[in-house]
């Protein structure tokens, strides 16, 4: 009698624990963004800052992970709210703002717009950190032509490579490039910059 009922318990054991994989397996992913309070901008002079153009699957909405062996994957459990270049995008909008820029979506009257090529916005799995480099140019709004280039990056520590972790990982990378980013347009002759007090 004894054996049989521990025999019951452990066969709803392992239903229980094969139900709970299946669980796992089927569950959908988290969305995630790169989300930050939204700065306020300078009436002009301004720049608009396009959506960024980024390699596949980069440019999607799932989030990039890079092997060791320069294998890239998609990691599981989460995926982006938006395509990943809308969302930084906004990201890089509110960051150059932060910093003194006066940055705005398109469809604003501007001085200049920004065009950012990325090279790498995933997880470095080896390292276990986010890795974001981009091409950052400027475009004079009136006539069109492309006035100055420069290359940025970031980098920020992204433990176990984790469906949780990857998101905030990825947004602190990308802030610190657009700190650069900001700067180095601060030093531009006649860059937006917000006004005084904003």
């Amino acid at each position: 009698m004894a054996q049989a009922t521990a025999m019951r318990r452990l066969s709803a054991g392992a239903a229980f624990f094969a139900a709970l994989a299946v669980a796992a397996c089927s569950a959908p992913r988290q969305n995630v963004d790169l989300s930050t309070a939204p700065a306020r901008t300078a009436a002009a002079p301004l720049i608009a800052v396009n959506e960024p153009v980024a390699p596949a699957p980069a440019d999607g909405e799932r989030i990039v992970v890079r092997g060791a062996a320069g294998d890239v994957y998609l990691l599981g459990g989460a995926q982006w709210a938006d395509r990943a270049t809308r969302l930084a995008q906004r990201r890089l909008i509110v960051a150059l703002n932060a910093a003194g820029v006066a940055a705005v979506l398109p469809g604003a009257v501007v001085v200049a717009a920004l065009r950012v090529d990325f090279q790498r916005f995933e997880i470095d799995a080896a390292r276990e950190t986010a890795v974001v480099d981009f091409t950052a140019t400027l475009y004079d709004d009136r006539t069109g032509k492309a006035v100055a280039r420069a290359q940025f990056s970031g980098a920020a520590p992204a433990p176990g490579v984790s469906a949780q972790g990857a998101a905030p990982a990825l947004g602190a990378a990308l802030d610190q490039a657009g700190a650069r980013l900001a700067h180095w347009l601060r030093m531009r002759p006649r860059a937006p910059r917000r006004a005084a007090g904003d």
